[in-house]
């Protein structure tokens, strides 16, 4: 997890064509087993749409910054401190 001026940015580790979603926070990074396939966008949906159920804010302040065609993405959240982010992937666990 790194700090921005415009809030985190988390490293995720993607599997897709999972067929049980799971999330997971280890080492300073996300691991993600998504249900999507790795086409037309639909896995970088999944994850937008996982760390919004996740940080509880809109996702218009979630973007993926690095990784669109990766397993491995950098995943900015907005306006959100580093405290309060590290206190919400604590208890994923």
């Amino acid at each position: 997890m790194r700090v921005t001026a415009r809030g985190i940015v988390i490293d995720c580790e993607v599997k897709t064509k999972c067929k049980i979603f799971s999330v997971e926070w280890t080492n300073n990074t996300l691991y993600m087993s998504l249900n999507s396939m790795a086409v037309e966008n639909k896995a970088n949906k999944e994850v937008i749409e996982s760390v919004h159920e996740i940080f509880k804010v809109p996702k218009v302040q979630i973007s993926i910054i690095a990784g669109h065609k990766s397993k491995i993405k950098a995943v900015l959240v907005e306006n959100i401190t580093e405290d309060a982010a590290r206190h919400i992937l604590s208890q994923i666990n």
